[in-house]
């Protein structure tokens, strides 16, 4: 318990008085401690010497007088609770004095002891819980004012009856908005008004809080986005008002709607490209974002793309684009950080083909750092067919350049082969004569004879030879009649027999002569069969064998009696394997220049699939290859 007396400074001029007012002091117990002068002057002077926890003042002194007297003193002294007595009962004096700050108005006719002691205990008290409420008012619009928005009270009228920082928000200052000079409704711009008002029925039902934002008009005439804080205040159940806090979000709200406009910007771009767009994100290769044409080109929806990776949706599979076969330009983006390209082969989701010529771009955040990819696919099928096409005809255009060419030189040669023809018959003709005539002229006897006969002979078979040279050269139209195979097969060995004898090749022939007799163009046969005996002799050459080779050759009905077999079968170097495919494409030759162009095994293809046949070949290299060639019986043209 505080027994520290009270200290009490007495301003009166009227020893009566003062007095009567020490001895009710007196009668109150040793608490008290009193000090009395009766002056306005020396009052103030104790004060500047002597700590005092209370003043008792007589408004009428020698040195001062009425409301003049209390101003002075408050002026000097405002922490000190101050009691005015005064002999006059002078209501709009107390009242006055009150509201300038005394703590009470006694009249000292109607006083005594206990209403002066409580007076005085309840002044005191009055005025430390006033000092405390400033304090904390003080502290309070401290901390209001560092807060970066307009703090605001309103009472249950939404007259505002607190304000801090206003000017900072709006430009009006505490003052015009307390004196309600301007009002904060009023500067609402007018399209948001509706939604300010909106929902502030709720602070008057319950205690709550909510958070608006909204555009106001400041007092230069500028648009500020504000957000505001409201909460609303009940006190014992009855609504007394709205405390709050509105920030300036202009600032953010420019910010927002750039981002708004850029994204928008973007988006419309994006849009605007024919080009399949995708943002895919660099650390798990998923997409963020596509545009419409990559869902028209890949025939996904929006939502079946989004999050998954880009090469389970433009690929159809399960795992990264590799190189060598290909080469991610997304992945190379990344590793460089610049922009990368590639052809590619995509799918739908049909899986169509697509060929795509593919580009990729970095997207780095604020650090410098690459966080996505902007992946654009320009569909080029169109253009690779149409390449393709070009390659095509590019090459059958040689194929035919190539044919011609060929054609012409054949023409010459048949030219040639008649000329040469025509000019070793006379010789010939002359040999024959002249042994046939030495014949007629000696004995019988003569060992002469065998000699002469086997001059003729000769003589005989080279005419017969020269003869179907004449006749393979001539230029002849396709023309189909009933042949025997055998026939084509026997011409075409005769021709090419004395080369096989000379590389050392034995011809084992198995002739069916039981065959029946098919259609077909005996000059093209023989070109075949020719062809055929050649590449063996060839391949047995290769060989490079002291002992030469055999070259089987073989006609037989197959077992349902529709078509004819022929088998050509030599023991030469063979084919490999990975040449099989390419044997009867025309150009297609291992050989030397001088050994051929490649044109020999498509004109055997050709030729007979024109009689409705067709050509298999067997082989293994180094043991030797087989050619067997089917024909149907029935054929017509």
């Amino acid at each position: 318990m505080n027994n520290k007396p009270i200290r009490i400074l007495l301003i009166e001029d009227n020893p009566g008085d003062a007095r009567l007012i020490q001895e009710m002091i007196t009668e109150a117990g040793k608490n008290f401690e009193l000090q009395w002068v009766d002056g306005l002057s020396k009052g103030l002077e104790h004060l500047s010497v002597k700590n005092t926890d209370i003043i008792l003042l007589d408004l009428t002194l020698p040195d001062s007088q009425g409301m003049e007297t209390f101003t002075s003193l408050y002026v000097q002294a405002p922490m000190i609770p101050i009691i005015v007595m005064s002999g006059l009962a002078d209501e709009n004096v107390s009242l006055k004095v009150v509201r300038a700050g005394a703590q009470d108005y006694l009249v000292k006719g109607q006083v005594n002891n206990n209403l002066l002691m409580r007076a005085i205990h309840y002044a005191i008290e009055r005025k430390k819980t006033e000092e405390a409420l400033k304090k904390s008012n003080q502290e309070y619009k401290s901390l209001a004012q560092n807060i970066p928005g307009m703090v605001y009270k309103v009472n249950p009228d939404w007259s505002i009856k607190y304000v801090v920082n206003s000017k900072a928000i709006c430009g009006y200052s505490e003052d015009e908005l307390l004196d309600e000079k301007i009002k904060w409704m009023d500067i609402i711009h007018p399209d948001d008004k509706d939604m300010a008002f909106k929902g502030t029925h709720i602070l008057t039902e319950k205690a709550t809080s909510i958070v608006q934002h909204y555009s106001i008009k400041n007092k230069d005439g500028r648009t500020v986005w504000v957000e505001d804080h409201k909460t609303s205040v009940f006190n014992e159940g009855i609504f007394s008002g709205v405390d709050g806090v509105v920030f300036d979000v202009t600032s953010y709200k420019e910010a927002e709607e750039a981002v708004r406009r850029s994204t928008e910007f973007a988006r419309n771009v994006l849009e605007s490209v024919n080009d399949a767009v995708s943002i895919v994100n660099v650390n798990d290769l998923t997409i963020d974002g596509v545009n419409k044409a990559f869902l028209k080109t890949y025939g996904f929806k929006e939502e079946e793309v989004i999050g998954k990776r880009c090469y389970e949706i433009t690929h159809q599979q399960n795992a990264p684009c590799e190189p060598p076969h290909h080469i991610c330009p997304l992945q190379d983006t990344v590793r460089t950080e610049r922009h990368s390209a590639a052809e590619h082969v995509h799918f739908n989701k049909a899986g169509k083909k697509i060929y795509s010529e593919v580009s990729t771009s970095p997207i780095k955040d604020e650090t410098g750092k690459i966080v996505q990819v902007v992946h654009i696919s320009r569909d080029i099928t169109e253009r690779k067919n149409s390449e393709q096409k070009l390659a095509d005809a590019y090459k059958e255009l040689k194929e035919t350049q190539e044919q011609l060419i060929q054609s012409g030189k054949m023409a010459a040669m048949g030219q040639l082969a008649a000329g040469v023809s025509h000019e070793l018959n006379q010789p010939l003709t002359g040999i024959k004569g002249f042994a046939q005539a030495i014949l007629m002229d000696i004995d019988e006897k003569n060992p002469v004879r065998a000699d002469l006969n086997k001059i003729i002979e000769q003589a005989n078979r080279m005419d017969k030879i020269i003869q179907h040279v004449r006749f393979f050269a001539r230029r002849s139209e396709f023309v189909m009649r009933k042949l025997d195979i055998n026939q084509p097969i026997e011409d075409s060995l005769m021709l090419l027999n004395e080369q096989l004898r000379v590389h050392n090749i034995r011809v084992k022939k198995s002739l069916n002569s039981n065959l029946p007799g098919i259609q077909g163009d005996p000059n093209q046969f023989e070109q075949v069969f020719l062809n055929l005996i050649t590449n063996a002799k060839d391949a047995i050459d290769n060989l490079m064998s002291p002992d030469g080779g055999e070259l089987i050759v073989k006609t037989s009905l197959s077992r349902d009696k529709k078509n004819i077999e022929i088998l050509f079968e030599d023991t030469g170097c063979g084919i490999p394997k990975e040449n099989l495919e390419h044997i009867f494409n025309p150009f297609f030759t291992t050989k030397s220049p001088e050994g051929g162009i490649g044109l020999g095994l498509s004109i055997v293809y050709r030729i007979i699939e024109n009689h409705k046949g067709k050509v298999e070949v067997e082989s293994e290299e180094g043991k030797g290859t087989a050619f067997k060639i089917t024909l149907p019986t029935s054929y017509e043209r």
